[in-house]
């Protein structure tokens, strides 16, 4: 079907007025198949003849049964509806790209988002985070006074196990030396000198995992928006295809 709009902004417009003008041969009963043919191929490319064959063909099956007693001025033209269906899955893929695109929300800790807290904290990957790269980038907040950070990873019953020293508040596991599939992980950073943070250190928590689980951590992790934006996504895809499926049978 092709989106033949009227640019006038009153419905749709007929792609080829020449054939459009013959539709009511189609009741003729000796109708020639070359005439037919060319009727049905014009049908299968025009939005407008095809609503208005719709609304005859119901209106006549209407005044057979006695339901109607007058042919009307202007009979109502059902309008399709992709722009619906092709709006909600735009909106579900925009809600899953931006799922995986935007950092997740973290884990509670003492009463409050690790990510809210005041204190020096890591900043990614947050607390309870699942990652699905074995070679992720780890930040945490800049700690005022400190010289440098000595950072190391460590696998909770495991032998993994990486450090390194850095100058900024950043630092990347190598690809050499990736994270092993499905472990649990602390991450712990230390500033120089140490007693900047006072007893305890800047820690987290997180994992690694298949992409099952990366996808249930993420859609529970995402803003409560983002959740919103794809439910709207599906009740759009679902109501438009229910819709286009009323009008495909009264075509029919």
């Amino acid at each position: 079907m092709t989106e033949n709009t009227n640019p006038n902004g009153d419905g749709f417009a007929c792609v080829d007025p020449e054939w459009g003008e013959q539709l009511w041969r189609f009741e003729e009963p000796n109708l020639e198949t070359r005439v037919r043919k060319g009727l049905e191929d014009h049908l299968f490319i025009c939005d407008a003849c095809q609503l208005t064959r719709a609304s005859e063909v119901a209106l006549g099956a209407a005044i057979k049964s006695g339901r109607v007693q007058a042919i009307p001025a202007a009979p109502t033209r059902l309008r399709p509806v992709p722009w619906l269906q092709w709006g909600g899955v735009a909106a579900m893929a925009a809600s899953l790209a931006l799922m995986v695109i935007l950092p997740p929300t973290g884990r509670q800790v003492g009463g409050m988002r690790r990510g809210d807290s005041p204190v020096p904290h890591f900043q990614r990957p947050v607390e309870g985070e699942v990652l699905r790269t074995g070679a992720p980038e780890l930040t945490w907040s800049a700690i005022p006074g400190a010289s440098s950070y000595q950072v190391q990873i460590s696998e909770v019953g495991g032998p993994y196990q990486w450090s390194t020293a850095t100058d900024d508040p950043m630092a990347q596991i190598p690809a050499d030396q990736p994270l092993p599939e499905d472990g649990i992980f602390r991450g712990v950073v230390q500033p120089v000198p140490a007693d900047l943070v006072g007893i305890a250190d800047v820690s987290v928590a997180f994992s690694r995992a298949g992409w099952r689980e990366f996808a249930v951590y993420r859609a529970g992790a995402t803003p409560v928006w983002l959740r919103l934006l794809g439910l709207l996504g599906l009740t759009g895809l679902v109501m438009g295809l229910g819709l286009q499926r009323r009008q495909n049978a009264i075509r029919g």
